[in-house]
């Protein structure tokens, strides 16, 4: 081309570019009004706002990812005010960017008509992969700036300034998400090398290196000066190696299709999120669902093996190179964890990079009809599959009230439940702004809805990571009164308990569930509120249960019961479980008992085998605690009898919506070692259905005088 016609196919790249950019700023900001993800944009939320508030990453609040996008949000915080619109819209302003990005590499590629199919990718990327790239999130920035890095570089082959503005995205990319900030460095310098001539290799990539050194020696330089440098080191590499394990999850496998074998982890992971959250996550997944999950995991390998073979027959432009660069980069974001939430973040350069490899057989450059005729063969499945999305989150949206902070429509089930709008509007009755809270678990956007405050370093728990983080919580504990929980302690892979039992031991030591978190079964998130102090446990009954005996009678024989499974901490109790035969079954523990000792438990009516059994037909379960010296005969302590009847023990279909506290005088046994036998019987004259399993809550040995439980309860006898 001539000057001027370089010069007028620039304005109109330009143009194009621009258009792109708002098309994406369109649909990003039409799908920001759904959907808060309470976790990973609650995180980055929380912490901008400590910072912007003066707090300091890394010494005064805890993280374990770069501190480009924390650093980003506090700034903009600054100055428009901490609100979500504020984290959404620039959410916004960065897919615009990355979709120009997106035109400028599929125009560099080839021709106008493959930049606009690989902008429209990006643009619609909102919508294809909701709600990941519509939330302010480390990874969906990281993802942003690296489509950003990518064109720079591209240019930056001709360009020393381009080449200097990609290094410093690269760093930032690095400052966002450590691995896919330092494997994107490699490619792209490795591609760099391989397909650049000389002149164009050497100068620009010199550049390249020397302000990608400089910058990273600019941050760990601030870092230093401010006496943070070793904090920094451990943020950012020793913490996140040491959280490897905690997530690792096997790979899914590709063949039989329509099967996920799995070994460690759950098929639910390796679903899409649209099919999770607003169908039922424990049917049966359709077998061509599953198969389409597999197709889409494979995906990225074959966007790369299709590359490599056109690579063989000398048909790949530069800019493809540096755009496989970019997606073997980001496919570091599967590993340990190739899940769902973490595909998404691969797909659009898997989509970008087939589109600019296999676009040319599609959009001949002959003729601007035939040309049009090819990119409908791209843009008619993904408007058409966009547009089912939209159409999905749409009928699964209804407003729901979060607060005043929190202007957002709900899309999943979770959201959709009354539990979160609950716990805010239990919270927002009760505290005054600034007020400390504790979100133990993974809501910490909680924390903005509220207008509270963390009095610990920490945005969730860290499983494994950080020793001192208990020493840390249970000083931050101190000072609040209110402590938001989830009602099963069951995550993916840790328990809470096991993670922080120090932690654990306090919580049910000194707060409660009120009332209104035990009337709904709308609770899979509840607010544990400050009680009396119940005083030191002197032995753990759940501590040393795997010394205990468990056992079975039938037919008045008892014999050796099985060990459960391990269970989750419910309702802020720890469950101490036993099997049961057609006569009962029990624990039977072998203490030293200090004097004036007492038992403290809380019980829960055993499930049974046949819901409509349990609810249609009143029944009781005896619970007994029994004392042997010696060797000798069970004497029994006391008797509880529990009804089993609707609004008593079980409520609403859940076998342990509520605890009931329990406690018996073991005081004239105090001093000496005995054998404490806890047991369970269902009393249900005429029906052959019997109960399957009991357990206790948080069984412990406490001395008298530091229970201050209530003994009369309604239904305990």
């Amino acid at each position: 081309m001539t000057a001027p016609e370089d010069s007028v196919a620039a304005r109109r790249a330009g143009q194009a570019g621009a258009l792109w950019a708002g098309f994406a700023a369109l649909v990003c900001a039409a799908v920001s009004r759904f959907e808060p993800v309470w976790l990973e944009e609650g995180m980055l939320v929380h912490v901008a706002e400590r910072l912007a508030s003066g707090e300091a990453l890394y010494q005064d609040v805890s993280a374990f990812t770069g501190p480009f996008p924390y650093e980003l949000l506090a700034a903009l915080f600054r100055v428009f005010g901490p609100e979500l619109w504020v984290a959404r819209g620039a959410v916004v302003l960065l897919q615009s960017l990355a979709c120009a990005a997106a035109f400028g590499l599929g125009n560099q590629a080839g021709s106008p008509w493959q930049g606009h199919g690989a902008a429209l990718v990006v643009a619609l990327s909102p919508l294809l992969f909701f709600p990941f790239f519509s939330i302010f999130y480390y990874v969906t920035v990281a993802v942003a700036l690296t489509m950003l890095a990518t064109y720079a570089a591209v240019r930056g082959q001709k360009s020393f300034v381009w080449a200097a503005v990609s290094a410093v995205v690269v760093v930032s990319v690095a400052l966002s998400k450590q691995t896919l900030g330092l494997a994107l460095a490699g490619t792209l310098i490795l591609t760099w090398w391989m397909i650049g001539s000389r002149e164009r290799r050497l100068a620009p990539l010199a550049v390249f290196l020397a302000v990608a050194v400089l910058a990273s020696l600019g941050v760990i330089g601030i870092y230093a000066v401010r006496g943070e440098f070793t904090l920094l080191v451990k943020s950012l590499v020793e913490i996140p190696l040491s959280l490897g394990d905690n997530f690792h999850v096997s790979w899914i496998n590709f063949w039989p299709l329509g099967e996920l074998s799995l070994g460690h982890g759950s098929e639910l992971l390796y679903l899409p999120w649209i099919y999770g959250t607003t169908f039922n996550f424990f049917s049966d997944t359709p077998r061509l669902l599953i198969a389409l999950t597999q197709a889409l995991f494979a995906l990225p390998f074959l966007a790369v093996g299709f590359t490599l073979f056109q690579a063989r027959a000398g048909r790949t432009p530069q800019a493809a190179w540096f755009t496989l660069a970019a997606l073997v980069a980001t496919m570091t974001n599967l590993y340990p964890r190739p899940d769902w939430g973490h595909l998404v973040f691969v797909l659009p350069l898997t989509m970008m990079q087939l589109w600019l490899v296999l676009g040319p057989s599609l959009v001949p450059s002959r003729g601007f009809s035939i040309s049009w005729r090819g990119f409908i063969w791209l843009a008619g499945p993904l408007v058409l599959v966009s547009g089912l999305m939209g159409a999905l989150i749409l009928r699964a949206a209804v407003p729901t009230d979060w607060g005043p902070r929190i202007p957002l429509w709900s899309v999943s089930h979770q959201n959709r439940s009354l539990a979160l709008p609950r716990v805010v509007e239990f919270l927002r009755n009760r505290v005054i702004p600034g007020e400390f809270i504790f979100v133990a678990r993974s809501e910490p956007l909680i924390y903005h809805a509220t207008e509270t405050r963390n009095p610990t370093p920490y945005s969730g728990v860290i499983p494994g990571g950080l020793g001192e983080q208990e020493p840390s919580i249970l000083q931050g504990l101190k000072l609040v009164d209110f402590v938001v929980m989830s009602e099963i302690d069951q995550p993916g892979y840790t328990y809470y308990r096991d993670e922080l039992p120090a932690v654990q031991r306090y919580l049910e030591r000194n707060f409660e569930i009120p009332e209104p978190f035990l009337e709904s079964a709308s609770d899979w998130v509840v607010v544990l509120e400050r009680v009396a102090d119940r005083g030191p446990a002197v032995l753990d009954l759940v501590e040393i249960e795997g010394e205990a005996k468990r056992w079975i009678r039938v037919q008045g024989i008892e014999e050796d019961g099985a060990v459960p499974p391990k269970m989750a901490t419910v309702h802020n109790r720890r469950p101490v479980a036993f099997f049961l035969g057609e006569e009962g079954g029990g624990i039977d523990f072998v203490l030293d008992l200090p004097e004036r000792a007492t038992l403290e438990a809380d019980v829960g009516f055993p499930s049974l085998k046949s819901e409509d059994f349990l609810f249609e037909h009143p029944t009781k379960a005896l619970i007994t605690a029994s004392v042997s010296l010696d060797g000798g005969a069970f004497v029994p302590i006391k008797r509880w009898r529990i009804d089993s009847i609707r609004g008593s023990i079980l409520k609403e279909r859940h076998p342990m919506r509520r605890w009931r506290p329990i406690r018996a005088d073991l005081s004239p046994y105090g001093g000496r070692k005995v054998r404490l036998r806890l047991e369970a019987r269902a009393e249900a004259p005429g029906r052959p259905e019997m109960p399957e399993m009991s357990w206790l809550g948080s069984p412990r040995i406490t001395v008298y005088g530091n229970a201050v439980r209530p003994e009369t309860i309604p239904g305990v006898k």
